[in-house]
């Protein structure tokens, strides 16, 4: 089962890394900022995508539920931070105009992604049926 502790994080984690910086510049777009590239879109988001998905997958093998959302909230607001300081500091906004434009590339992008979460976790969940069939015959 460690397997898929580690890979659906990981594979979601590099559809995120490219995925997300798109609806970040349509964003940026939207709200006609200075620098509206997917170059710099991709920039601001790196590190805290690489950051959550190596949280996701350590977070994965916590068993305690308390300890788990405790740490998935420290960890939330963490990277909402990072993220809303990138944001200012790399498009040259306020730290309310950074909030607005992360919250509607966020909300933009919502629905293809879960799409493509569900799509992945579907694929992974067959794969590992396919593997426990084998084994039971």
């Amino acid at each position: 089962m460690a397997v898929v502790e580690i890979s659906y994080p990981l594979i979601m984690g590099i559809i995120s890394l490219f995925f997300w910086p798109l609806f970040l510049m349509i964003s940026t777009k939207i709200f006609k900022t200075q620098d509206r590239t997917y170059k710099t879109a991709f920039r601001v988001l790196f590190w805290p995508i690489i950051i959550s998905t190596i949280f996701s997958i350590i977070l994965n093998f916590i068993l305690n539920q308390t300890i788990l959302w405790i740490l998935w909230a420290v960890v939330g607001i963490g990277l909402l931070i990072l993220n809303l300081w990138l944001i200012k500091t790399n498009y040259t906004v306020g730290f309310g105009r950074a909030f607005v434009i992360s919250l509607v590339a966020g909300l933009i992008g919502l629905i293809p992604y879960m799409i493509i979460a569900a799509i992945i976790g579907f694929i992974m969940g067959l794969i590992l049926l396919a593997s426990q069939v084998g084994k039971m015959i």
